[in-house]
């Protein structure tokens, strides 16, 4: 149990640090719509605990189906879902949140 508290801390600081540091890329390179470093370290962050709520959705989906690893697929990795399973919320996360930062007002 806590090592996924310590896992959380540490993905939600270096995907803070990792958005701060691509909103400063960005708008050095004159990206004119790239959001400030806060911006992009809340985004990162914010980001970072919706890659923990897919891993745990994906978990529960499969401890109600009786799984342990959903598939062969990736040797030593338990399975393509196994794999991928925190990337199942953000896409719809960002299709929601990406228009509402949109028409924020530019810093």
């Amino acid at each position: 149990p806590g090592k996924t508290w310590e896992g959380l801390l540490g993905a939600v600081v270096f995907a803070a640090v990792l958005g701060a540091a691509g909103a400063v890329l960005l708008r050095w390179a004159g990206v004119a719509e790239a959001p400030d470093w806060v911006w992009g370290a809340g985004l990162g962050a914010l980001f970072a605990c919706i890659g923990q709520a897919g891993d745990l959705v994906a978990s529960v989906l499969k401890r109600d189906a009786g799984v342990k690893d959903a598939g062969g697929t990736v040797p030593g990795f338990g399975g393509v879902l196994d794999v991928i399973d925190s990337l199942l919320l953000a896409p719809p996360v960002a299709y929601w949140l990406l228009p509402l930062a949109a028409a924020l007002p530019a810093s």
